[in-house]
């Protein structure tokens, strides 16, 4: 009579966690493996790799390994809080050979999908007086956040006008995009005719011209409008 042995108990590794995970920068994200089957857990290794910008987490190496000393072993890593405005980026944590146990075939691979929370606001100069002689008036946009930057091209401020001055005679704009780059300057041209106009009023409406990195509600206009008041130099004599 020959005799069956009972077959050998298998532990599986299977990871806990939804193979996406969204977050927003700042977040703590605990990532947990369970240790199933009969046997002690004691030698029972994961090894796991990140792939994505160790620039965008901390508080684990870009590879290692993770050791049982219960049936539920956890790592956790910290999602950087910077000072960028950017895309929404993601990072992979990949969990691949095991000592001791084997892995469960199923949610190997997490995606951490990273939203980028950095939010700002834009003020320009909201009026302005100037003499119909001068060259020119400068207007420039701050930032609420100086140490704000963005990842990628800066926003621009696009300009519609109205008021009572005329274009080309009261004043001239070299581009509708009078501010090229957030936080910067730019500069409206004051011209002077040697005619008695009176003092004119130019508004410019401002536009955040942002690229879709920046899109959204994540950067803000405080100054919707400027008000120059050009002030007429011509002898009314």
């Amino acid at each position: 009579m020959i005799l069956s042995l009972p077959p050998i108990a298998q532990l599986l590794v299977s990871v806990l966690n939804d193979s996406m995970i969204s977050v927003a920068e700042g977040a703590a994200v605990k990532i947990c493996l369970m240790l199933n089957g009969v046997g002690g857990v004691i030698g029972v290794n994961v090894s796991y790799s990140i792939c994505g910008n160790t620039s965008d987490y901390s508080g684990l190496a870009p590879s290692g390994n993770i050791g049982f000393t219960t049936d539920v072993s956890c790592i956790t890593l910290t999602i950087t809080n910077d000072s960028i405005i950017g895309n929404n980026r993601s990072i992979n944590i990949q969990f691949g050979s095991v000592t001791g146990a084997t892995l469960s075939p199923n949610n190997n691979t997490i995606e951490i999908n990273i939203m980028d929370n950095t939010d700002v606001s834009v003020s320009i100069n909201s009026s302005v007086t100037v003499y119909d002689n001068s060259s020119s008036v400068e207007l420039c946009a701050t930032l609420s956040n100086d140490n704000i930057t963005f990842d990628g091209d800066s926003p621009t401020l696009s300009a519609t006008t109205e008021g009572n001055a005329t274009s080309d005679v009261d004043y001239s704009l070299v581009s509708m995009d009078v501010i090229p780059n957030v936080p910067g300057c730019g500069s409206v041209s004051i011209l002077n005719n040697g005619t008695v106009r009176g003092d004119r009023l130019l508004t410019i409406n401002w536009t955040l011209m942002s690229l879709p990195q920046i899109s959204g509600d994540r950067i803000s206009l405080d100054t919707e409008l400027t008000d120059i008041n050009i002030i007429d130099t011509d002898c009314k004599c």
